[in-house]
């Protein structure tokens, strides 16, 4: 990966014709980001480590300038009838 591309990718939200074209100016080949893709969203992968068919030098790059993004409870208000809002 290039120094240039040191914004991080939000592996969930990143749609996969823009993920193609990262992952080819890193050197990658066009599949890749297929298989990137089908670990994030059909297989919920949660760990850039558990992407085994991916080289390791690209795991190493995703863990670097990517990130599997996840959603975190900022705020929970409970009502006085046990009724939860997140």
């Amino acid at each position: 990966a290039s120094t240039e591309n040191q914004k991080i990718i939000n592996l969930h939200t990143i749609p996969k014709d823009e993920l193609e074209e990262v992952l080819k100016s890193w050197g990658y080949p066009k599949f890749r980001a297929s298989q990137v893709y089908s670990f994030v969203r059909e297989t919920g992968c949660t760990s850039i480590d558990d992407m085994h068919n991916l080289p390791a030098k690209l795991r190493n790059d995703l863990k670097e300038y990517a990130s599997l993004g996840t959603l975190k409870l900022d705020l929970e208000m409970i009502s006085k009838d046990g009724t939860k809002k997140r």
